[in-house]
């Protein structure tokens, strides 16, 4: 009897630690592909960092350049047009923008590039302007037609590749026109208070007129919502 017993509890036991190691594998098993399967769907897909919105209604100047001149670290841009602020003098000097290693820029610095940049005030007299952003954001790449939205997605446009300045870039692009204009208006509707908060300073319907624009235009003033 009592070994009975003991064989019936041996068995028990066995079972449960099956059981057991069953579902540790099948835990696993799950684990490892919703990982392979978020690895493999961040490959490619558009990186989330400062949306445009919060780039454009917290720079202190929004400029279009040419690059004139590059160094190791920064560049220095001939400015063509200023869409909002004021960054004294026909030319300036800027850091080069951060990128990631996994997500790096759409070609080097070189001259002859034509950038909209999105521009924090140097701290310092002689200092360089910085590009806003974590990755890129605050730096637009413009021929005299288009604009192209790297690291951005602007909802109602393709994603498409395109053969500007000597380089293949994969994004969407917006008419140039279309991004001076989206930018002029952005600050007749909004403001900023305080460091971070912005304010809604029109009325409803011309915020409607303004996002009827162009595709750009609805993304930024649904963005603050």
């Amino acid at each position: 009897m009592a070994r009975a017993t003991l064989n019936v509890l041996s068995w028990i036991g066995a079972a449960v630690l099956f059981i057991g190691a069953a579902a540790c594998s099948i835990n696993g098993s799950a684990s490892g592909a919703g990982s392979g399967a978020g690895s493999g769907a961040g490959s490619g897909e558009f990186r989330q960092g400062p949306g445009l919105f919060a780039i454009a209604i917290s720079a202190d100047a929004i400029v279009i350049g040419k690059i004139i001149a590059t160094q190791h670290d920064g560049f220095e841009v001939r400015l063509l047009e200023q869409l909002h602020g004021d960054a004294a003098g026909a030319v300036i000097q800027v850091e080069n923008a951060a990128f990631e290693d996994t997500d790096p820029r759409w070609a080097p610095y070189a001259t002859g590039q034509t950038l909209v940049l999105f521009l924090r005030r140097p701290h310092a007299k002689h200092a360089r302007w910085r590009v806003l952003g974590m990755s890129g954001e605050g730096e637009l790449p413009t021929d005299a037609a288009f604009t192209y939205l790297t690291g951005h997605f602007v909802e109602g446009l393709p994603v498409e590749r395109y053969r500007t300045m000597d380089a293949n870039i994969t994004s969407q692009r917006i008419a140039r026109a279309d991004l001076i204009d989206a930018i002029g208006g952005l600050f007749e509707c909004f403001t900023t208070q305080g460091e971070a908060a912005s304010v809604q300073v029109c009325d409803r319907a011309a915020l409607s007129g303004y996002a009827a624009r162009s595709p750009l235009h609805a993304h930024l003033a649904k963005a603050n919502k």
